[in-house]
């Protein structure tokens, strides 16, 4: 006997995770198919972000990542990612045309600091939910260990 049921709102947000997340991995791996040394650092910051989050926040975390991203780096890539995770979920406001941030933000950090506390919570939340699924891919999809 088959269950028919409708999809839950939580199972469909879940579900846009684990492809939002599927999506930027396999990216990542195709982009960088010749330097495995960032394809392992971003998986090992994969991991390290969400420990960071849970000890100091998200703001903290997020401002620790946006001064290590730079030139590529994939500090850079990560902090993109979640970035683009809470513009698609609809956390944080996309960017303008024009390349201005929503709301006259220009970073993720700068948007965060500015959040009343129920939507901080609900974007730390967030961002370590889809970091578990980046975790999971990373985990599948790059081999080895990063040699920081």
């Amino acid at each position: 006997m088959a269950v028919n049921r409708e999809t839950t709102q939580q199972e469909r947000l879940e579900a846009g995770r684990a492809q939002f997340a599927f999506r930027k991995v396999s990216e990542l791996v195709r982009e960088t198919e010749n330097d495995k040394d960032k394809q392992k650092k971003y998986k090992s910051y994969t991991r390290r972000l969400g420990m960071l989050i849970k000890a100091n926040g998200l703001a903290a975390a997020v401002a620790f990542a946006f001064s290590k991203a730079s030139g590529g780096s994939p500090w850079e890539t990560l902090y993109q990612h979640i970035e683009e995770w809470l513009q698609e979920c609809n956390i944080m406001p996309r960017p303008a045309p024009g390349g201005q941030g929503g709301c006259g933000q220009t970073t993720l950090a700068e948007f965060l600091v500015g959040l009343p506390i129920p939507l901080y919570r609900l974007a730390e939340n967030e961002v370590l939910a889809f970091l578990n699924w980046l975790k999971r891919f990373t985990e599948a999809m790059i081999e080895g260990e990063a040699n920081d």
